[in-house]
């Protein structure tokens, strides 16, 4: 154990796993105080992935809103002003994907290649009338995937807010290892410099200076390690929050000699609270309305039909005259127009979409199960979450108890030392037992904290956290 650094010892402590889940465009004065409260602002402003699914969120919404517009009708307008040859055939062709030219027209018994003008205007309406609910179910899958898109976005709020509150915490209790290793540092380099002037004196042997100096040189080097862990889990949070300047101070002293109101718990995990079973509902709630609207593919429509069309022509009716001036051939000289319905019925699509809505139910049963899923392992996480907050409660009791006994201790052995009736690496166990009850009790408080918040996270309720911090 005395080969483990203190650095990694408090960090494997600390690390408790939690439910998951960039640098942005803001900065913040030099030294300024940041509670853990902003901090959880900052992030939901600033972090690229709740930016994403805010727009996702806003691309859903245009969504729906274009598929409540398919109920209107299709209103087609074309207007052609052509110069050509009169020369035809009688027949009929396939369009062949519209690039057919057009074959009607006078049928002459020699070819005649002078040009006139035609003009050719139409506007034709085709407005669904029945569809047996299928734009009514395209709506309801756009409105799903729209509450889904919502979802998805208070999700990541709240698993983004959860990590942020996590790294906050950490990194308070790793500052405060700071202190436990500058306060070690001190007692380490105190103790050397009676060592060497008892050993210059000829009082001690010279083994003594030489242990002196080597815990003096493992006192600071626990300390560079404190600190380094310390900046990188300062990093770490200022990546969370979606910033790039990170000279801010946190609050330190409201949250390490203190611990929250922990009377009152969820009984178990709130699924209509809960973002991520919101989140799995709605997938849900999506899936089946596209299988619905798949379903009702394999029905016909009934469309209401009207149109008008005027046509001009440079060949005159009567005489067959070619007249190849511009607004002979272009000014309408016919004019009709047609109302009716039609009856559209794909009938040998009935298989494919049989197929397709099977395939679709399969889905569904599909995120259904991830929803149960999503479910069990909430409150899977919640027992686990009660269970942590109970041991972080215990050790909060029995470790001022180590603490004040390691003190003793230390104070014991370093008054057997200077008397002569113990050696010096007995004297330094004491005071590697009294920096370990010094991390043990700040772990202790600050276990408490974060075992609030896998509380709260596993029941998908943050409030039960930040109700509890002091400001």
């Amino acid at each position: 154990m005395k080969k483990r650094t203190w650095g990694w010892m408090l960090f494997s402590t600390l690390v408790i796993s939690l439910p998951a889940s960039a640098i942005g465009p803001t900065s913040r004065d030099t030294a300024s105080l940041l509670d853990l409260k902003e901090a959880l602002a900052i992030s939901l402003q600033h972090y690229p992935s709740i930016k994403a699914r805010a727009a996702a969120q806003d691309a859903a919404g245009q969504d729906l809103l274009a598929a409540r517009t398919e109920f209107l009708p299709q209103v087609i307008v074309q207007d052609q002003y052509l110069f050509s040859s009169t020369n035809n055939v009688q027949g009929t062709t396939f369009s062949n994907g519209g690039t057919t030219l057009s074959v009607t027209g006078g049928v002459r018994d020699q070819n005649i290649y002078q040009g006139v003008w035609t003009s050719y205007a139409t506007l034709l309406v085709d407005w669904k009338i029945f569809t047996f609910g299928r734009i009514k179910a395209n709506v309801q899958v756009a409105g799903t995937a729209l509450e889904r898109s919502r979802a998805e976005l208070e999700n990541e709020m709240f698993q983004q807010q959860v990590k942020v509150a996590d790294a906050y915490l950490l990194l308070i209790a790793m500052q405060q290892f700071v202190t436990t290793q500058e306060q070690n540092l001190e007692r380490a380099e105190t103790f050397r410099s009676a060592i060497l002037a008892n050993t210059m004196n000829g009082l001690r042997p010279g083994a003594d200076s030489s242990l002196a100096n080597a815990e003096v040189a493992k006192a600071r080097l626990s300390l560079l390690q404190a600190m380094q862990e310390a900046r990188s889990q300062r990093v770490r949070l200022a990546q969370l929050m979606g910033v790039q300047d990170h000279h801010w101070e946190i609050d330190t002293v409201h949250l390490s000699n203190t611990i929250p109101d922990v009377g009152g718990h969820p009984a178990s995990v709130d699924t209509l609270r809960s973002p991520l079973l919101r989140y799995y509902r709605s997938l849900v709630t999506q899936q089946a309305s596209r299988a619905t609207a798949t379903r009702l593919n394999r029905y016909p429509s009934l469309s209401l039909l009207s149109a008008g069309w005027a046509r001009g022509s440079g060949i005159d009716n009567v005489s067959n005259h070619l007249n190849s001036g511009l607004w002979d051939g272009i000014r309408p000289r016919a004019l009709n127009y047609m109302f009716g319905v039609a009856f559209r019925w794909n009938m040998l699509s009935v298989p494919q979409v049989k197929r397709q809505y099977e395939g679709e139910l399969k889905r569904l049963a599909a995120t259904r199960f991830l929803l149960n899923e999503a479910t069990l392992k909430a409150s899977a996480q919640l027992e686990n979450a009660r269970l942590r907050l109970e041991t972080a409660l215990e050790q909060v009791k029995q470790a001022p108890l180590q603490y004040n006994a390691a003190m003793q201790a230390y104070l014991q052995s370093q008054a057997r030392y200077r008397s002569g009736l113990s050696t010096l690496p007995e004297l330094y166990q004491a005071l590697y037992t009294l920096n370990r009850a010094a991390a043990d009790q700040l772990t202790a408080y600050n276990n408490v904290w974060r075992a609030v918040l896998m509380e709260a996270a596993a029941a998908g309720d943050l409030s039960i956290f930040t109700q509890q911090l002091p400001y």
